[in-house]
């Protein structure tokens, strides 16, 4: 038994080590070397930051310690501490947990297509449920091989046994028990699994899980939540925290996620799926059955055969539609639509926002990456302009932070969303003839705006205010200064205000599916306007009052319009949420929420966070030696750093050579910090060979060599438009 065991646990170290998972010595990329660092400590975060981001670290370092209390509630784990790092000079919004070396990036910027809720609370219920759902895997037999393989062997684990739907859901269901959002409560973020379920039915767990080349597959955010919250509401919390366990526990185990599911439940992982998704499909059709859809909408882009979406449609002064499209088997283009439907290309973009094109009097405009060419943490968001009748393009301003440009109706105006390195939000109204600031607006409490949008006379712009409360609409005078709130704080979904007359058609979550809404300025009154089956996105008021917007289907977006009739308008006082409301159940479970008013605002010290001083991080080690870049590996002992701002590598060790039966020693070392960046290796040890005399008779015969080279490379990315460009100049020296 005791050689079986021992095999059994070799084959499991091959297996671990052939299949090293994505995350492991991962590399975020790097940050300006002129950006000064500092640091801020409490109980549970090294808050690690760019000079001259005091306040809103402070603030990020009271929203992470509420969130670790709030985290732990339904799925418990001991955390140590962990560095969490602030990159501010990047337009990208997103974060990430990763493990070898451990730790938390936050990218600063919120998106516009974000929910009610401050982008910082979102980002620290979420991740730091990362770090506690890895954080649980270290216990038992996980936890001994830690003391022989470091953090990798965790995020071997991870890799190998827990799915990425369960990683994604768990934590889309945290940021939703525990705060009033989330996206679990957004009509929108189920819809595609529900118009799937409904019109196309409910695929096999591997397609659902691994994707398709033929279908589309809502992602694994989507798909997770409603596995991990349907389980939850049936089995209890009792059910991810004894899987996770037992993942940790054994990993020796063939399946030890879905023996853990089995021990609860009854029932495999992918039976579970079935019968779990098979209920949600059944309230889903009950839904659609209790609500009255409203048929008479015209459809206005051509038939599809393969999926695709439509997005952000405009009607030009000749009566064409323009419009994004994304189909499955395409990269996106902006297209227009004439009246018969046929569709040509308009313009290819390069790597743009999604959802931020606009259009008045012959001009196309929307945000695009512009990329610093050697700081991959440094970009920004720049407005490019395409004049319909030259076809000319022009970029409004450089090096810019702007986001949901909206066209004045005369097309000389802009409204754009700013958001600056220190973390101001601001409206800002632009010339379109030279990109001159025309007004600026910000609010006290710093709200963050989205989906600007012009009135007809263009003296005032209408947009979402975000922040502790909620969301809510917020106009602007451009004349006066003013900024008047036309609805009160809710934690209710609202998006894409936009004049129509003296009223504001916007899309609103308050029936369970994203409708269209009007809100009548003078009385305040809203009313619902459209009841669509599964939701719709972007209106677009026309001159002659017809309402254009994207209305989903299981095929994707397509553009649908509608003329407004009284009998339509459903006062908002009548209208029920038919939703299946699955975050109810987990709610309940967690008992807790975040509340922003309970947020800490301790003032803790910072201070400066040295580079040199943490220029080493050793993280993982094996008695094998790995070869990181390759995931070569041959008998011997290694050691791996990599520091927190991903300019540090280091890999030391000996190497065994089974062919020559010798060994060597090596160091390499790899600084990305500064302009260029610098390779360097070194290896020593005995060499053997062999050769005949004139007689044939082998000789054999050894030395003792060392190796050393040094590179000096730039690595650079001059990526414009729609083509990718890099180059990597570099000098090398060997000595051998």
């Amino acid at each position: 038994m005791k050689k079986i065991a021992g095999l059994i646990f070799t084959i499991l170290m091959g297996w671990l080590f052939s299949v090293h998972t994505l995350g492991q010595y991962y590399s975020s990329g790097q940050d300006p070397a002129s950006v000064k660092w500092k640091q801020i400590n409490t109980a549970n975060f090294q808050v690690i930051f760019p000079e001259n981001y005091d306040s809103t670290a402070n603030y990020v370092a009271n929203v992470l310690e509420y969130a670790a209390m709030l985290d732990t509630i339904t799925l418990k784990s001991k955390v140590k501490k962990i560095p969490v790092i602030l990159h501010n000079q990047t337009a990208i919004s997103n974060a990430q947990t990763v493990w070898a070396p451990r730790r938390m990036d936050f990218y600063t910027i919120p998106p516009q297509d974000t929910y009610g809720q401050e982008w910082f609370q979102q980002l620290a219920l979420h991740e730091y449920r990362h770090i506690i759902q890895i954080s649980k895997l270290n216990q038992g037999l996980t936890k001994i091989l830690t003391f022989f393989f470091g953090e990798q062997i965790t995020g071997a684990v991870l890799g190998l046994y827990v799915p990425l739907w369960f990683m994604e859901g768990d934590a889309v269901a945290a940021e939703t028990e525990l705060s009033n959002t989330g996206r679990g409560r957004s009509p929108g973020f189920a819809m595609p699994l529900r118009a799937q379920f409904i019109d196309r039915g409910i695929y096999g767990y591997d397609k659902a899980v691994l994707g398709s080349y033929k279908n589309f597959i809502p992602n694994r955010y989507i798909l997770g939540y409603h596995i991990v919250a349907k389980a939850r509401a049936n089995f209890g919390e009792k059910i991810w925290n004894h899987t996770l366990d037992n993942v940790g526990k054994r990993p020796y185990m063939v399946v030890p996620f879905s023996e853990g599911i089995r021990d609860i439940s009854g029932k495999t992982k992918t039976s579970l799926y079935r019968d779990l998704m098979d209920t949600l499909k059944h309230h889903w059709q009950l839904q659609a059955t209790d609500i009255p859809f409203y048929s008479h909408l015209e459809t206005h882009s051509p038939p599809k055969n393969i999926f695709t979406e439509y997005l952000r449609p405009f009607q030009t002064d000749w009566g064409t539609i323009i419009a994004e499209k994304r189909a499955f088997d395409d990269i996106a283009r902006f297209v227009e639509i004439d009246e018969k439907g046929n569709e040509k290309i308009l313009f290819t973009p390069g790597y743009y926002f999604s959802g931020s094109l606009t259009y008045a009097e012959n001009l196309v405009a929307w945000t695009e990456f512009a990329y610093d060419p050697r700081w991959e943490n440094r970009n920004f968001s720049v407005v490019k302009i395409l004049d319909i009748n030259t076809g000319k393009v022009r970029t409004l301003g450089a090096k810019t932070r702007y986001f949901a440009p909206s066209f004045s109706n005369d097309g000389k105006k802009m409204a754009v969303v700013e958001v600056s390195e220190n973390q101001k939000y601001r409206l800002v109204v632009l010339d379109v003839s030279n990109g001159k600031r025309l007004k600026i607006f910000t609010s006290s409490q710093n709200d963050f705006y989205a989906y600007p949008s012009f009135s007809k006379n263009d003296q005032t712009v209408v947009a979402t205010a975000i922040g502790d409360f909620g969301n809510r609409i917020v106009k602007f005078d451009l004349q006066s200064g003013k900024i008047e709130y036309l609805t009160d704080p809710s934690f209710t979904e609202i998006s894409s205000p936009v004049f129509w007359g003296e009223k504001i058609i916007f899309i609103g979550a308050y029936s369970g599916i994203n409708n269209l809404f009007m809100l009548d300025e003078k009385s305040k009154q809203i009313s619902q306007l459209t009841s669509v089956k599964y939701g719709l996105t972007n209106p677009c008021v026309l001159k002659d009052g017809e309402i254009l917007f994207s209305n989903y289907t299981a095929d994707g977006y397509e553009i649908a319009g509608m003329r407004l009739a009284d009998e339509q308008l459903l006062p908002l006082s009548k209208v029920n949420d038919r939703s299946v409301k699955l975050y109810k159940s987990i709610t309940a479970q967690a008992g807790k929420i975040l509340d922003p008013s309970k947020i800490r605002e301790e003032n803790y010290p910072s201070k400066k966070y040295s580079k040199l001083a943490n220029l080493f991080r050793f993280h993982s080690w094996a008695p094998a030696s790995v070869d990181v870049n390759n995931y070569d590996i041959t008998p011997g002992i290694s050691l791996l750093s990599q520091n927190i701002l991903s300019t540090s590598f280091t890999s030391l060790g000996w190497e065994y050579d089974l062919n020559e039966e010798t060994g060597k020693y090596y160091f390499n070392y790899t600084y990305e910090g500064l302009y260029p960046a610098f390779d360097f290796g070194v290896d020593y040890g005995r060499r053997k060979s062999y050769t005949y005399d004139s007689l044939e008779n082998r000789i054999d015969y050894s030395w003792m060599e060392t190796n050393f080279s040094t590179t000096v490379r730039l690595p650079l990315n001059f990526t414009t438009n729609k083509y990718s460009r890099f180059i990597q100049p570099s000098i090398e020296f060997e000595y051998l």
